[in-house]
């Protein structure tokens, strides 16, 4: 069964960006379509006065590695030369690891950071020199909404909508971004009105009342439109089901309260630290291993789901 006729399943068919939205719009008989933008907090960070710094933020894919690599070959010494030194480059994240050591004026090679905001903060210009790669480029919604002064070139911008106040630059050549990135670096006006129009752009296009206002419209008609449902009672165990301690208050032991709640009567559950998840979880109580000693039950039953800690998806990605 090919991808279309899989979603030609569903309801309804999110894309993340108008480009998709047409494929699928195009190829789809019944299902309907519905462009959901990335949605994101807005926290404006405006630049400081008087200062040059230039931030990129990229994992280690290839159109990261490619895009920087050509920005510091054929823009950094363009943009160097006309700040008269003046000018530092941030490159921040997964990509540090797939490049070779710099010894460029100017360039800093920070790697993973744990607070990106920290680096938009310090941020004067922000570039996305990226030349291939599909989809939504996330790290330039990030920048926007930091409300930060953005220059990226065609194929970074693809995906975002149209902004007729011209919220980024969009630079089609090396020459047309060093020109640019330089401008913003040395006209604090230029930079500050640019700063405002991504703000007012962003606040349009990615906040979560923005991007969900047309799905919530859809589902509420569903809603409206849906007959009566009659709920079905709860079922009812057998009281003399074993007494059973689960160990694990994360997603794992959510998962395995709803399934071993069929099974067993349970008491509690023990975590090493009482109060990560509170005092209550699933409606039973929380224990640490050391009030075990005071709790009767019949069964110990181990609940475990690996779950990946991700600190900031844009750096990896």
């Amino acid at each position: 069964m090919s991808e279309l006729q899989l979603a030609d399943q569903a309801d309804i068919v999110l894309a993340i960006q108008d480009e998709e939205a047409r494929f699928f719009r195009e190829g789809l008989k019944t299902a309907e379509t519905q462009v959901l933008y990335h949605s994101q907090t807005l926290v404006p960070l405006p630049a400081i006065d008087n200062t040059m710094n230039v931030l990129f933020v990229g994992g280690g894919m290839l159109p990261n590695q490619m895009g920087i690599q050509r920005f510091l070959q054929e823009c950094w010494p363009l943009i160097i030369k006309q700040t008269q030194g003046a000018a530092r480059l941030r490159i921040v994240g997964k990509v540090c690891e797939e490049l070779p050591p710099l010894t460029i004026p100017g360039v800093t090679q920070v790697g993973f950071v744990a607070d990106l905001d920290a680096e938009y903060r310090e941020a004067t210009v922000v570039i996305a020199p990226i030349d291939f790669g599909g989809g939504l480029k996330i790290k330039v919604v990030d920048a926007l909404c930091h409300g930060k002064a953005v220059v990226t070139t065609p194929c970074g911008a693809e995906g975002l909508p149209a902004t007729p106040s011209h919220a980024f630059l969009i630079a089609s050549s090396s020459e047309a971004m060093s020109r640019s990135v330089t401008d913003l670096l040395l006209q604090p006006e230029h930079r500050k009105a640019l700063e405002l129009r991504a703000q007012e752009y962003a606040q349009k296009t990615f906040t979560e009342t923005a991007c969900f206002r047309a799905l919530d419209t859809r589902v509420q008609q569903w809603l409206q439109a849906a007959p009566p449902v009659t709920r079905r009672k709860r079922p009812c165990f057998p009281e003399n089901r074993p007494r059973a301690l689960l160990f694990g208050t994360g997603t794992g032991g959510r998962n395995g309260y709803n399934y071993l709640k069929t099974i067993y009567r349970i008491v509690g559950f023990c975590d090493n630290n009482k109060t990560k998840h509170g005092t209550v979880f699933c409606g039973c109580p929380v224990y640490a291993p050391a009030d075990l000693k005071d709790l009767s039950f019949d069964r110990v039953v181990i609940c475990s789901m690996h779950k990946e800690a991700i600190t900031r998806q844009l750096q990896s990605d």
